[in-house]
């Protein structure tokens, strides 16, 4: 069984019919039995690791955050290919914790 309601929605208000169909939305959404879900975010974590993607960008300083958490949500679009857009202060609260 999968709950289609539990996905991160780009649209508020998709119901599960309208998430399996979008072309953006199915990109999405991952099924992993519970008991697998750990593994699965290990091998995610692996495969960027070798593809170089780093978990954390030391070279964002902290008194830049808000400026550019404000740009990000100013320029945010609901037609973005996004699991969901952030306000500002979502998104000073995500920058923060990538910096560190």
């Amino acid at each position: 069984e999968i709950d289609l309601d539990a996905v991160r929605k780009k649209y508020d208000g998709l119901d599960g019919t309208e998430l399996a169909i979008s072309e953006s939305q199915e990109r999405m959404a991952v099924v992993v039995a519970p008991q697998d879900a750990a593994a699965f975010i290990a091998a995610v974590r692996d495969l960027n690791r070798r593809l170089g993607i780093p978990d954390r960008l030391p070279g964002i300083r902290r008194e830049d955050i808000p400026v550019m958490a404000a740009h990000a949500a100013r320029e945010a679009n609901p037609l973005y290919p996004v699991p969901r857009l952030m306000s500002a202060a979502e998104l000073e609260v995500f920058y923060d914790a990538i910096s560190q």
